[in-house]
């Protein structure tokens, strides 16, 4: 009759003996415990994230749980790394109460974002609090790689347009290529737009004395 409750605490027995004899395995189980604690303290941000990860409408972050899984396989790989004493580091306990009230005044306030940005740092910080900052460091990179599936990339979409424009315009100068530049607009053809004022450039030709003109368009 007690042959099933015996058959599974030899099982529990079995899977713990095999976390001892492999440090590794009870490393990683330790820092992704942490990491589910925290997010479960954190349940409104992960909601947040769960939004935009599902939202097929934009399709910018539906990678949100391939990168979930990426950081559960690079904590898994970082536990390999050779490793100090487990001991927790309770210096870094302040600053981890600390950045708790910040992520707890953010949600508050509504500030999406910055809610989102501290959920890396916050399960990371209680990592390096309860397994010492030594051993918490060798999974710095996990932990920041989360910052793929944050929606706070678009912020820099104006930036990278502005340095692409550049960065096409002076290879086209170099190469000698006519082209018409509007906004974040190339074409070999004149600005359409009434609005649009020609500058011409001359740019020496690769044939020889003749040259070739670079007709800059602003709106």
């Amino acid at each position: 009759m007690n042959s099933r409750p015996d058959s599974d605490a030899g099982a529990a027995a079995a899977a713990i003996a095999v976390l001892v004899r492999r440090p590794s395995l009870m490393a990683a189980s330790i820092v992704l415990l942490i990491a589910l604690a925290v997010s479960g303290l954190s349940w409104p941000t992960l909601q947040s994230l769960n939004g935009e990860w599902r939202n097929t409408d934009n399709l910018t972050y539906t990678h949100g749980y391939l990168i979930l899984a990426i950081a559960g396989w690079l904590i898994l790989r970082s536990s390999s790394l050779p490793r100090a004493r487990l001991a927790p580091d309770w210096r870094l306990v302040p600053a981890l109460l600390v950045l708790s009230l910040c992520w707890l005044v953010t949600l508050r306030a509504g500030i999406e974002l910055l809610h989102q940005l501290l959920w890396p740092i916050l399960m990371f910080l209680a990592v390096c609090a309860a397994a010492g900052l030594r051993n918490g460091s060798r999974f710095w990179f996990p932990f920041a790689f989360l910052y793929f599936a944050v929606p706070a990339w678009s912020f820099g979409n104006d930036i990278l347009q502005t340095l692409t424009v550049v960065a096409v315009r002076l290879m086209l100068q170099l190469t000698a290529v006519p082209a018409y530049v509007s906004g974040c607009i190339f074409s070999s053809w004149p600005c359409p737009s009434q609005r649009c004022m020609a500058r011409f450039t001359a740019i020496p030709s690769r044939r020889g004395s003749s040259c070739c003109c670079w007709p800059l368009c602003s709106q």
